[in-house]
């Protein structure tokens, strides 16, 4: 499949740049009070953009620092990039960030490639053909059913901080401390979502986001074998909205029901 050959390489091209450049790039912006964006990410988004339009001048494609709404996600066939995800780790030192690049076809994904952090290897995923581990030596191994005993859950609730939007995260991490199951982290990235697939994660609760944070992750989840949907538990939509994800169905049945008590105190 042509389309997952050259987003490969243009994910490992831009790990090899945000690899070498990680607690020391530079041209560090402000977009808002909690929200960083750096030089490097501008430039690994350029390389991405340039390999993907060379070898698919047809596609759209919506970057996360170039993007302009509309975004119509669901016409045609669109690539979503984010250069680095947890620019703010990235900046200072914390090596938890990734590059996620998703392939949509009229709304769907299809593929979606994710560099994760200072990891030397490739987490990706084909529609129907699961979630598999691209070593730096090239070896590939098959993460469907991955499961481990982790009780960590990531549990984000994006950049709103004021103090009735911090009602239902408070309830949310109130309740899941409640059942005395599940050691609560935020870690500032969807980079958790294959830290998940990896067996790292039992599970992960985002607040909404935009569509190059979490579709990739969540696409790479799905595949493999790891229940992903709304917080109220429809299907997830690849467009940032809020998801829930666990490692197997009992822990995301859990965790819907967690969401659904923090709903009711607040």
């Amino acid at each position: 499949m042509k389309e997952l050959k050259v987003a490969i390489d243009a994910a490992i091209a831009a790990s090899e740049c945000t690899r070498r450049e990680f607690a020391r790039p530079s041209g560090i912006k402000a977009k808002s009070e909690m929200d960083f964006v750096t030089a490097t990410d501008e430039a690994v988004e350029k390389l991405m953009v340039e390999r993907l339009q060379a070898a698919f001048p047809e596609h759209r494609i919506l970057g996360e620092e170039s993007a302009k709404p509309p975004w119509h996600l669901d016409e045609g066939t669109v690539w979503v990039l984010d250069p680095v995800c947890g620019t703010e780790s990235f900046a200072f030192g914390l090596p938890l960030f990734c590059t996620n690049i998703l392939l949509l076809r009229d709304g769907e994904p299809v593929l979606a490639v994710v560099a994760e952090g200072l990891r030397d290897e490739i987490v990706y995923a084909v529609r129907g053909q699961g979630t598999q581990l691209l070593s730096a030596g090239g070896a590939v191994t098959s993460l469907r059913g991955h499961i481990t005993r982790t009780t960590m859950v990531n549990y984000d609730c994006g950049y709103a901080r004021t103090e009735n939007r911090m009602a239902f995260p408070a309830a949310v991490v109130s309740e899941l401390a409640r059942r005395n199951r599940y050691s609560v982290r935020e870690l500032g990235t969807s980079a958790t979502l294959p830290m998940q697939v990896r067996g790292v994660l039992a599970g992960n609760i985002f607040d909404a986001a935009c569509p190059w944070d979490l579709g990739a992750g969540a696409f790479l989840c799905e595949e493999a074998g790891h229940p992903v949907s709304a917080h109220d538990g429809s299907p997830w939509r690849p467009d940032g909205s809020p998801i829930v994800t666990g490692r197997d169905a009992a822990t995301h049945a859990e965790l819907l029901d967690v969401l659904q008590a923090a709903r009711a105190e607040v």
